[in-house]
C-alpha cells in the first residue's frame, strides 16, 4: 500500500507467472513482510516500510523470485533502488530474474498523489487525465485530435 508522505516504487511483473517479494532483516534473516505480484500486475512498495532510518546497523535484504520456484534463482533489490526509482519492471529472462529501473518525478511517487490518481480513475477517464502527468505539463497530441484545430493558419 502507498503511504501518504513516503517515496513509493511500483513493482511491475511483466512475466507470465506470479513473483514473490520478501523483505528480510539481518542479523538473523528475520522475515519482515512478503507479498505476491500476479502476472501482468503491480504492487507498490514503500521505502518507509523498510525502517532503514531507525535501524541503520541492521541491513535489509529484499528478495524477488518466482512463486513456488525459489530454486530457479532469486534476485536482490537494493533499498536505494526502491528510494530512487518510480518503477521497477520484474521479468524472467535467460534463467534469471531481471530488474529494469525507471526513474521518475519525486512528486508523482508520493503516496497521496498515487491515491489521487486512483480516485480520479474511479470517477471517470476524463478526470484521470488531470493527474496523469503530474510534473509534466506537456499535453499529448492524441488527446487533442478532433477537439482542437492543430493546424496553424
Amino acid at each position: 500500500m502507498a503511504k501518504s508522505f513516503s517515496r513509493n516504487v511500483k513493482l511491475e511483473n511483466v512475466y507470465d507467472r506470479p513473483m514473490k517479494v520478501e523483505v528480510r532483516r539481518d542479523p538473523g534473516n528475520f522475515l519482515m513482510f512478503e507479498f505476491v505480484i500476479p502476472s501482468g500486475g503491480h504492487k507498490y512498495m514503500c521505502y518507509e516500510d523498510l525502517h532503514i532510518e531507525c535501524n541503520r546497523g541492521r541491513p535489509v535484504d529484499v528478495l524477488v523470485y518466482l512463486e513456488g520456484s525459489r530454486e530457479m534463482g532469486e534476485t536482490h533489490i537494493l533499498p536505494a533502488d526502491i528510494r530512487a526509482n518510480e518503477k521497477l519492471e520484474l521479468n524472467y529472462l535467460n534463467h534469471a530474474i531481471t530488474i529494469t529501473p525507471t526513474r521518475g518525478h519525486f512528486i508523482s511517487r508520493l503516496g497521496f498523489i498515487i491515491r489521487l490518481k486512483r480516485v480520479a480513475q474511479c470517477y471517470g477517464r476524463g478526470s484521470s487525465r488531470l493527474l496523469e502527468g503530474v510534473g509534466n505539463n506537456a499535453a499529448k497530441e492524441e488527446d487533442l485530435k478532433g477537439k482542437v484545430d492543430l493546424e496553424e493558419p
